[in-house]
């Protein structure tokens, strides 16, 4: 399965200690006690548990949260029940605050319930495993891969075997990271109880006040970062550059609020200025884990519902990277988003699409 609910685990690392960690997981289950039954709940738990648990203490804990979303709607629990039980869930064991939980809930439910009612094997000790393997949560009844990688093939008959190398220095630009945030205001709250910030609020302390270029608190880029380092780029280096290589994450930050639309107008204007400031230049790029919607969403073929797949994705990518790729790379960009080029003789250039593997990616 590879669909990715990032919310199915906001709540996975909830857990409080009070006066030793037996009592924090039995704090947890409490509180899921409450949840379930509608009581009154207690304003967020997040923020004195962490550092207290242990690895050990810290992965039950996480099975006991798992096991209740699972269980709830196994239960027969509609759409609107899950989205009001994971919505309080997220108050309650996260600092995201109310207005992030309901965005983060509104736009991770359909995944969540996919994967709840499609992944029948789905476990509490497989999620945390996957998920937290930081804290070395194990399964036990996980299976170990092995691939069994081919010889190399010989063709004494290709060009590409045949042409003896020339090696020289290549001059490359490597943009990574980006996230671009094009609702970043100068002088705002660098410092919030929000996941993603420099964007509103007075500041009250002066080192608290958000960049002219950016800032080191928990804030993306503004834009005109991204049009001062073209501008750079086109004036001093573009002469020299052989090739400008652009390893993902367009995207913002402030996942509860994007939608397809949005991802797709940031990803087509972030391309269109990487062409135009690097006409006559090869460009090869990949894809960040938050060019998806919701985030770190990469849906198997298997997936065809159109709510849920991220085939648009893909096909977005080819239309974007095909003013630098042959030809022949459409038909792997689309499929997963990878491609393999050969750029001169000896020297091949392989974009993987790593995002697959990623353990938020489930």
């Amino acid at each position: 399965m590879q669909v990715i609910a990032p919310f199915l685990f906001l709540a996975l690392c909830a857990t409080i200690a009070i006066c030793s960690e037996n009592d924090g997981l039995e704090r947890v289950r409490d509180t899921l006690k409450q949840l379930e039954v509608g009581e009154k709940l207690p304003r967020s738990i997040y923020k004195d548990t962490i550092a207290k648990l242990s690895n050990e203490k810290f992965c039950q804990a996480c099975h006991e949260v798992v096991k209740a979303i699972i269980k709830q709607r196994k239960m027969g629990s509609s759409k609107d029940s899950m989205n009001d039980f994971l919505r309080k869930m997220c108050n309650l064991y996260t600092e995201y605050g109310t207005t992030a939980c309901k965005g983060y809930t509104e736009i991770n439910l359909d995944v969540i319930l996919y994967i709840i009612d499609n992944k029948h094997d789905l476990t509490p000790e497989r999620v945390c495993a996957i998920f937290h393997q930081a804290k070395k949560c194990v399964d036990p009844k996980a299976k170990k891969w092995i691939i069994d990688i081919p010889p190399a093939s010989h063709n004494e008959n290709s060009d590409e075997q045949n042409e003896v190398p020339i090696y020289k220095i290549w001059n490359v630009l490597q943009i990574t990271d980006v996230h671009y945030d094009p609702l970043y205001k100068e002088n705002t709250q660098s410092v919030c109880n929000k996941p993603l910030c420099c964007q509103d609020g007075t500041p009250t302390k002066p080192e608290e006040a958000a960049g002219k270029w950016g800032d080191y608190h928990v804030c993306d880029s503004p834009p005109r970062l991204f049009s001062s380092l073209y501008e750079r780029v086109k004036s001093k280096h573009l002469d020299s550059l052989d090739a400008v290589y652009f390893t993902g994450d367009i995207i913002s930050h402030k996942s509860w609020s994007t939608s397809k639309a949005s991802n797709i107008a940031d990803i087509k204007g972030f391309y269109k200025a990487l062409y135009d400031t690097f006409k006559g230049k090869g460009v090869f790029p990949i894809l960040g884990n938050h060019e998806g919607h919701p985030v770190d969403c990469l849906s198997p073929e298997s997936v065809t519902d159109s709510n849920l797949s991220t085939k648009w994705l893909f096909e977005e990518a080819w239309n974007a990277w095909s003013k630098w790729l042959p030809g022949g790379a459409e038909k792997t960009v689309k499929h997963a988003g990878y491609y393999s080029v050969l750029v001169k003789p000896g020297f091949r250039i392989i974009g993987i699409n790593s995002n697959f593997c990623f353990v938020h990616n489930l």
